[in-house]
């Protein structure tokens, strides 16, 4: 039918999200939710993710997401989540990024590249086991918990 055709032909449209004003260069996504991938001692990105996101921006999405990265090493969701800290290796992270605008297709634009920031807090299996007397949170403002290079 000529709907399924016009919504076949919207899902190749690029589109400008709203509040940051990114084009992205057509309606697909492709999301991680967490990979864990990373090493369980440095929680830094390694040639597992820079292969994979390579792979994945070189399919054809107009936008691309990263897995969970945790900002507090006390409250990752997985011993393998990817963490960015004070104590981070900014170097994997840069190699990271450029592995995203590697697609090999010189023809073919770059998708969109997002890294999902999160915080596990309760939800952390060290805060389920009462190992912290306290699940550490961001509640009390951003510069007081939230360790960021850059910020």
């Amino acid at each position: 039918p000529m709907s399924q055709i016009l919504s076949s032909r919207r899902l190749s449209q690029e589109t400008t999200l709203p509040v940051s004003g990114k084009t992205v260069k057509n309606r697909l996504a492709n999301a991680a939710t967490s990979e864990y991938l990373a090493d369980p001692n440095t929680n830094n990105p390694n040639e597992k993710h820079f292969c994979l996101y390579q792979r994945w921006s070189s399919g054809g999405s107009g936008m691309v997401l990263t897995g969970n990265v945790m900002v507090e090493r006390l409250c990752k969701e997985n011993s393998r989540n990817v963490v960015l800290d004070k104590m981070s290796d900014l170097s994997t992270f840069r190699t990271w990024a450029k592995s995203f605008k590697q697609n090999g297709d010189q023809q073919q634009e770059d998708a969109l590249s997002i890294m999902q920031i999160n915080h596990a807090g309760r939800q952390s299996p060290l805060a389920s086991t009462g190992l912290l007397n306290r699940p550490i949170s961001i509640s009390g403002g951003w510069n007081s918990r939230l360790l960021l290079p850059g910020l």
